[in-house]
């Protein structure tokens, strides 16, 4: 009930504030940038960002994970939103948003649990693309600082080769 009368808050006050912006945005969208975040609710991209509605293309998933490419075909709904966003809407920034207590991080461990797997297939199926990455997932913040930097900076490559589209960052 909450977000239906926040959504009826919106229509009456925010979007009638916003409403040149809004109808600017009916025909076309520009966004500058990719934001590929989790679905946490924690994370909200438009305020983590300070930015307007138009100026982000969101891709949202648990882990904010970019699936390899060998793994396309089984996760076409991030790839492709990706290739839409570089090749069609014409972005030119990438974000790859992480937070802190991540819970997809956490639950690494289900590829292995055959019970936790029969009960959720699809999130086991899902957290199996962190699997590469499930050692560095037990260091403290301190030490993985330096290896997250290098894996966004391939999922930006991934994003790049994947869509054979050049990728300013």
């Amino acid at each position: 009930m909450k977000a239906f009368l926040g959504a009826l808050e919106f229509q009456e006050n925010e979007y009638e504030e916003l409403k040149e912006l809004y109808e600017s945005l009916k025909t076309k969208q520009k966004p500058h940038t990719l934001f590929i975040s989790c679905v946490d609710s924690r994370v909200v991209p438009n305020l983590i960002t300070g930015t307007k509605p138009g100026e982000l293309y969101v891709i949202r998933n648990m882990g904010n994970v970019i699936p390899p490419k060998t793994s396309y075909k089984e996760s076409l709904s991030t790839i492709a939103s990706i290739e839409y966003a570089i090749a069609h809407v014409g972005v030119h920034n990438l974000i790859i948003c992480g937070h802190s207590d991540c819970g997809a991080c956490g639950s690494v461990h289900l590829i292995h649990d055959e019970t936790t797997k029969a009960k959720t297939p699809y999130i086991a199926d899902w957290i199996q693309f962190l699997e590469p990455i499930k050692e560095e997932l037990k260091k403290p913040p301190a030490i993985q600082q330096p290896f997250r930097q290098a894996f966004m900076a391939y999922g930006a490559f991934e994003c790049a080769l994947a869509t054979q589209q050049p990728l300013k960052l």
